[in-house]
């Protein structure tokens, strides 16, 4: 081999080593993605009985009571002075007791062992009032209301279980590497159909980013992400639409 050849070949792998070690420095000084929260939510949500739903308008009500307004001052009416005025009885006015009426009213009737006898204007009241308290109709409307109200759903397993799914899906996000050196960022907004057995389906994009990198990485997330763990008894109990956005950000 001739000096020309050989300097042709040193140079050679001189270049290629320097713009290998280029490439790395590059790679190394790539900026870092910024993690950004996924933003999760359900497009068919679950159906809440008719009583929670009054039972959160009742709630909401009283959260929003207007401020009590001062009432007016109280003014005390000035006493009246009336003058006495003496009355005279008639002779023409009184009336005459008859023996008969007043052995009526002032004697009372007794009993064989000589106790008065009671009377029956106490225990007719009482008897009325009480069959008004065990009305039938009322009774009836009093559990059919209960019945309407119901328990309420309790939303804290639900919660739980978008959570777990929104850190699944987060740990599954990649950043394109080609995105990440031209600085691109952006949301991506994706709609799948989500089973009770944590099966995922029909992966669309329902808002692009405007870039086709972040739209497939997106996509990708949610289908690397599965299967997703499977629901609460109760959660999900059929296929479920959910729409969730996934965001791209550096640092």
């Amino acid at each position: 081999m001739s000096n020309t050849e050989r300097a042709l070949a040193e140079s050679f792998l001189f270049h290629g080593l320097l713009l290998g070690l280029m490439m790395l420095m590059f790679a190394s000084f790539s900026p870092q993605p910024k993690k950004m929260p996924i933003d999760f939510f359900l497009l068919q949500p679950l159906t809440a009985p008719a009583g929670a739903t009054q039972q959160q308008l009742n709630a909401e009500t009283v959260k929003t009571v207007p401020c009590p307004q001062l009432a007016p001052p109280v003014t005390k009416p000035r006493p009246k002075i009336t003058a006495r005025v003496p009355v005279r009885h008639s002779a023409s006015l009184r009336q005459k007791i008859s023996p008969q009426t007043a052995e009526k009213t002032a004697v009372p009737k007794l009993n064989n062992d000589g106790n008065p006898a009671a009377s029956h204007t106490g225990p007719v009241k009482m008897n009325k009032m009480v069959a008004a308290s065990r009305n039938p109709a009322g009774a009836e409307h009093i559990e059919s209301s209960q019945a309407a109200v119901g328990p309420p759903r309790d939303t804290s397993h639900l919660r739980n279980y978008l959570s777990l799914i929104r850190t699944r899906i987060e740990h599954h996000k990649r950043y394109p590497l080609w995105a990440r050196r031209h600085r691109l960022e952006g949301e991506v907004s994706v709609r799948f159909i989500l089973s009770p057995g944590g099966k995922v389906s029909a992966v669309n994009v329902t808002r692009s980013s405007g870039r086709d990198c972040l739209d497939d990485a997106a996509k990708e997330a949610i289908q690397n992400a599965a299967p997703l763990p499977s629901p609460p008894a109760g959660v999900l109990t059929k296929p479920t639409a959910m729409n969730l956005t996934i965001v791209f950000k550096l640092a």
